[in-house]
């Protein structure tokens, strides 16, 4: 280009040199008047010819500079291009990036620009690393590398994974890979930008003087996810039903029905449910223990779901085939005669299908040791008959039983009010301990004759189960960390007939036995991530989830981990659930907005593989815009003067014919 703008610019002048006329000068006394006259105006002409000519050499010129697309460097840009960038790029690899959206997952599309930052590169002065970032970063090679290919190779074969992305270790591991870098550094993530934890804009002001620019990859907005949050009974028990608690949660903007499905053993059972925009909700589902051993509990989102294993969550249970309750008396006779009518009631014998507790009967006295030794998850249950007054050590014991999961049932005696009778009224069939009650069963509970029931002293803090009509109540709860106490005010006697002998009663009071007495608390879920435990390990057979990777030591993948002996034996079983946070796709976390690149100021629509990031390096200032203006410039110039040359000639001539 250089050499064309010489050529463009030389031969007008070489032409305009070769093409001069040599002129022989001869005497001729007639053209000496007209020499005059020409002398006078070559004075003027002739330096309007030379510009006119200068304008046109600089037009060809201009032109021709503009065709070679000429370049300012600044020269900070300048030194940053002689000494090279270290790019580190953090790649998202949580749970959340398993999202699909038009056909591919978030995932593919990191990686997509994630190839593209690292095409930009140039292997002759630039290094690279990449780090994959979940619950515990790591970077694909021990230190950034010239080497661009192995590094787009080793990236190209990972993938998500089922954890939380931990984005402080993540940039941790950045910076050590960039210490005492001599090159520009840059950092760049790229992620749908999901669960991060609270606290890290702060953490990265802190710690991290280079600048983060953030590549975010849009998804679905319309996610949903289930999780199990309760069992009860837990351990569950054979021959009683067993009530999972599981939770719906919404992260979109419209409204959406949803169909839970819940399976436990043979047995399923469905709910539909409608979630309005970033809400949740709980479901309850009873559903039988058949037989004692072990079971596995899940709770399926019955829809389409973008991401694999979010809409599954479930718990392996042990059901028990035994089970114990404790009735406590005072020493009066009448107590001790109503003692073993209600044991009956709690164990009549033998019912097919039907696990029922082995119950013990014990004056005041000995309670206290009975309790403090019994099996947490085999003592259901602690009925109080006749007991006003508790001593603090038994109190206390009682305390602690409940907070772990145990139930208290206690009637409450007003001695004042012993021969008096009510009936319920207003029954609230919706409360817990009453929603077994069906058809005839709610007529017979709701005629059901109370004796007894006075004033006597309730909790204000206890919420009631059954009133009167005179508002006095007759059954009320009281929550006690996990388990309930459960007060009865009405008056119990050894005679036959009374509340004993009421088909209704016997009913109510077992459920209410069994309401109260959840058992210990569900454990916190196993998810990955997780440290797999050693009996697991340690067993013989070692079963993996489908997608889990066998040779890890944590959890990988979502699903069903077994443990068993040489004789087949399942040891332990445990289902691993996603982290709910790595399910949200509300707003992104703080830290994003912290230097955002501009490119992910676009439109969704415009997004079809994520956000770009800014360049790697900012473009040279193109000239060649300013040079064609400059072209544009000078032809203006040249036609001003062309339209000034004719007007001056045509007054000359004019004045030559005067």
């Amino acid at each position: 280009m250089a050499w064309g703008a010489a050529v463009a610019v030389g031969l007008p002048i070489l032409a305009h040199l070769l093409s001069r006329t040599r002129y022989k000068e001869v005497a001729f006394p007639a053209a000496r008047l007209v020499k005059q006259a020409v002398a006078a105006t070559s004075r003027i002409e002739t330096p309007r010819h030379r510009l006119l000519m200068l304008l046109r050499w600089l037009v060809l010129l201009v032109l021709v500079l503009a065709f070679m697309r000429p370049q300012w460097t600044p020269k900070a840009l300048a030194g940053e291009k002689e000494q090279g960038i270290a790019l580190v790029l953090l790649v998202d690899a949580s749970a959340s990036m398993q999202r699909a959206a038009g056909g591919a997952t978030l995932y593919d599309r990191a990686l997509r620009e994630a190839q593209r930052l690292i095409d930009q590169l140039d292997p002759s002065r630039d290094v690279a690393a990449v780090v994959r970032v979940d619950h515990a970063p790591a970077s694909l090679l021990p230190e950034t590398t010239a080497q661009i290919s192995l590094l787009s190779d080793r990236l190209i074969g990972t993938k998500p994974g089922y954890t939380h992305a931990n984005w402080a270790g993540a940039l941790a591991t950045a910076q050590r890979l960039v210490v005492g870098e001599p090159r520009t550094v840059r950092l760049i993530t790229i992620s749908d930008q999901q669960g991060e934890q609270p606290g890290t804009s702060a953490a990265l002001a802190e710690q991290h003087s280079t600048p983060v620019d953030h590549v975010r990859i849009e998804g679905p907005t319309d996610n949903t996810s289930v999780r199990i949050v309760d069992v009860r009974p837990y351990p569950a028990i054979a021959g009683q039903p067993v009530t999972a608690t599981a939770e719906a949660q919404h992260y979109g903007e419209s409204t959406v029905s949803l169909r839970l499905a819940c399976r436990f053993g043979l047995s399923q059972i469905n709910r539909e449910i409608t979630l309005e925009p970033r809400t949740s909700q709980r479901v309850d589902f009873t559903l039988p223990a058949a037989a004692g051993g072990r079971e596995l509990i899940q709770i399926r989102l019955d829809q389409a779901d973008e991401m694999p294993s979010d809409n599954l969550t479930g718990r392996a249970l042990s059901v028990q085939e035994r089970t114990a309750a404790l009735v406590i008396h005072d020493p009066s006779a009448a107590s001790e005669a109503i003692a073993p009518r209600l044991a009956t009631l709690l164990n009549p014998g033998r019912i097919e299908g039907v696990t029922l507790p082995s119950v013990e009967t014990m004056p005041i006295a000995e309670a206290e040791r009975a309790i403090q030794s019994a099996d947490p998850t085999l003592l259901r249950t602690v009925v109080l008959v006749n007991v006003s007054a508790l001593p603090d050590v038994l109190s206390q014991s009682l305390e602690a039983y409940a907070r772990a999961g145990g139930g208290v049932v206690q009637f409450v005696i007003d001695d004042d009010a012993t021969g008096q009778t009510t009936t319920a009224a207003g029954v609230n069939f919706d409360l817990g301990p009453l929603r077994i009650f069906e058809g005839p069963a709610r007529a017979g509970l709701a005629a059901l004759r109370w004796q007894g029931v006075g004033n006597a002293p309730i909790d204000q803090r206890a919420t009631p189960i059954l009133m009167d009509e005179q508002e006095r109540v007759i059954v009320a709860e009281m929550q006690r960390g996990r388990g309930r106490l459960i007060a009865i005010n009405a008056t119990l006697t050894p005679e036959p007939g009374g509340l004993l002998a009421e088909p209704s009663f016997v009913v109510l009071f077992n459920e209410l036995c069994r309401y109260a007495s959840p058992g210990p608390a569900l454990p916190e879920p196993a998810r990955p991530g997780d440290a797999i435990p050693a009996r697991l390990l340690n067993a013989d057979r070692f079963v993996v989830a489908k997608n889990a990777d066998p040779d890890a030591t944590v959890f990988t993948a979502p699903g069903r981990y077994a443990g068993m002996d040489g004789s087949g034996f399942v040891q332990e079983l445990v289902f691993v659930e996603l982290d709910p946070s790595e399910s949200d796709t509300s707003t992104p976390p703080v830290w994003s907005a912290a230097h955002q690149s501009d490119a992910n100021n676009t439109a969704p629509s415009d997004w079809p593989a994520g956000s770009k990031a800014a360049p790697l390096r900012d473009n040279p200032i193109e000239l060649w815009p300013y040079l064609v203006l400059g072209v544009l410039g000078l032809a203006a110039c040249e036609s001003l003067l062309l339209w000034r040359f004719a007007g001056t000639a045509r007054s000359a001539m004019q004045g030559g014919a005067a």
